[in-house]
């Protein structure tokens, strides 16, 4: 989980830790596992729950901050500091 950890925050967009190659190899352990050990299926899809709430969260906080609105309908640049008619 910790190697995880740190890719996730070493990454600019977070939403492709559940792309990695790490979580990817945890998955192809499950067949290599007795049916029996369940276990091991519950807690990787449980560290994968907690990455896609850490991706939400990140990307909510990305969200929240204000852009500023651009009028599509203007006829010439209303956000440039000069204005110039040719």
């Amino acid at each position: 989980m910790s190697s995880l950890n740190e890719e996730f925050i070493e990454l600019d967009d977070k939403s492709r830790i559940l792309k990695s190659p790490k979580l990817k190899a945890l998955y192809a352990l499950l067949p290599k596992v007795a049916l029996s050990k369940k276990d091991l299926g519950i807690a990787i899809n449980k560290l994968k729950d907690e990455l896609e709430a850490k991706v939400k969260e990140d990307s909510k906080k990305h969200s929240s901050s204000k852009l500023k609105s651009i009028d599509v309908t203007a006829p010439f640049d209303v956000n440039a500091s000069s204005t110039r008619f040719y």
